[in-house]
């Protein structure tokens, strides 16, 4: 089952877009609508460009290429993640990608617009 777009935007923290002292940045998603087990390593482009990421659970870092079928990563309703990267973005606009595959609810994929 595919969830459209629109309601995929409503993961997406607004204005969670920020540079992290240790270089690079973050931003959050927070899930609203429903539990779902993620069962390949997500991805995320910024401007169109694949960025490396890790999810940040309880500060916790889980590289998004450990997260596999045999590791999944599961993301309760109600749960907030913070995805960070080493990769430097430049202050201003982005335009960011997010994908993800789960058992439940087959390809995440949506875009969302943040400024740093």
């Amino acid at each position: 089952m595919r969830v459209p777009s629109f309601m995929l935007k409503k993961l997406y923290v607004d204005d969670s877009l920020e540079a992290r002292e240790e270089g690079g940045f973050a931003f959050k998603l927070k899930n609203n609508l429903a539990t779902a087990t993620i069962v390949a390593p997500p991805e995320v482009q910024i401007d169109g460009t694949p960025v490396d990421i890790a999810f940040e659970l309880d500060g916790d870092p889980i590289p998004a290429e450990d997260i596999t079928e045999d590791s999944p990563f599961d993301l309760d309703k109600g749960v907030e993640v913070r995805v960070v990267s080493d990769d430097e973005i430049e202050d201003g606009a982005h335009q960011i990608g997010i994908k993800a595959e789960t058992d439940e609810w087959d390809t995440l994929d949506f875009d969302v617009e943040d400024t740093l």
